[in-house]
């Protein structure tokens, strides 16, 4: 059952203890003999402590043990729950297509020193983690350097430096070539460069010019929702409710993605499922449950801040 219809009885709701606890534990993209077999090998259990480096090790010794072509572990730990980690197993079995990123740029750009300063920008997120006085001289500085980070974006074969240029150009004008860079790199090969391309992109769905050029390629946004890896599809759900008013997007959900996010709803971890639900909700395929009535109505660009107040509320409910 998924984390959405409740918390099983056996799901026990661990107490806040020093050190970070495993919520809950998904593992998708397998059948449900499979999901077990992993859960038993990996030896995960709600309410044990989080042991990043053993639980790590552990994942290495079973992909290199089994068939499975790809076997990826995203724990995540929302700010204001430090005391619970969600756990995702991503499965991807040799019989599968997986999926195709784009082949890495092969040329070299150097970065304009007027951003050196705001380095530390691109390891937080976007951009509500910015304090008021960067985000304003960055927007100043990025009026006449976006064009650098474009071109660094689509062309530089250092990752590093992609995934640098992806999170400065949220702070870009809006002009069309940011968006369609951004657009361009949610398919390159590096995942921490599709995160930042996508979460750049989110504040672009909210201005009338960029959210159409958004809107005429949400294809690219579909696609990043069938991607194996778990921060690939919360960012491609969160695009994808920003836009859920356009008539066009609704009609390529409907046809493209209702399996796949149907799937990512039965999941425990917020991320997935709460953007899915709310999307479904939306097109009216899934009743809306009874606890998110109070986010449905809200502005949709906030959604990405509600992660946390769903954890909380629904743990909140159930002790």
């Amino acid at each position: 059952m998924g984390w959405l219809n409740g918390i099983d009885s056996n799901q026990c709701v661990p107490m806040p203890r020093t050190k970070p606890v495993v919520a809950a534990v998904d593992v998708f993209g397998c059948d449900d003999g499979t999901s077990q077999i992993i859960r038993n090998e990996m030896q995960l259990r709600v309410g044990d402590l989080y042991n990043r480096t053993a639980i790590r090790c552990r994942v290495r010794e079973l992909r290199q043990r089994t068939r499975f072509a790809l076997l990826d572990l995203t724990a995540l730990q929302y700010p204001d729950s430090p005391s619970l980690i969600f756990i995702t197993i991503d499965v991807v079995e040799q019989n599968e297509e997986t999926w195709k990123w784009t082949d890495p740029p092969r040329a070299w750009h150097p970065f304009p020193p007027a951003l050196s300063s705001f380095a530390e920008v691109t390891h937080l997120y976007h951009p509500k983690d910015t304090s008021f006085q960067s985000s304003i001289a960055l927007r100043r500085v990025m009026e006449d350097t976006w064009p650098i980070c474009v071109k660094a974006l689509l062309e530089d074969y250092r990752s590093s430096q992609r995934a640098q240029a992806a999170a400065f150009l949220g702070w870009a004008p809006n002009e069309t070539q940011v968006v369609d860079a951004l657009l361009t790199a949610m398919a390159d090969s590096d995942r921490t460069v599709r995160n930042n391309a996508s979460r750049s992109l989110l504040p672009f769905c909210q201005h009338t010019k960029s959210r159409e050029a958004i809107v005429r390629q949400v294809t690219r946004v579909i696609d990043l929702l069938h991607s194996p890896m778990t921060m690939d599809r919360n960012k491609a759900a969160a695009i994808l409710l920003e836009l859920i008013d356009a008539p066009t997007v609704r009609e390529s959900i409907y046809c493209q993605a209702v399996p796949r996010l149907r799937a990512m709803a039965q999941l425990w971890q917020p991320g997935n499922a709460l953007f899915a639900q709310l999307i479904l909700a939306h097109l009216g395929v899934n009743p809306i449950p009874p606890y998110l009535i109070p986010l449905i109505f809200k502005a949709r660009h906030q959604t990405i801040r509600l992660q946390t107040f769903l954890v909380q509320s629904v743990y909140r409910n159930k002790r």
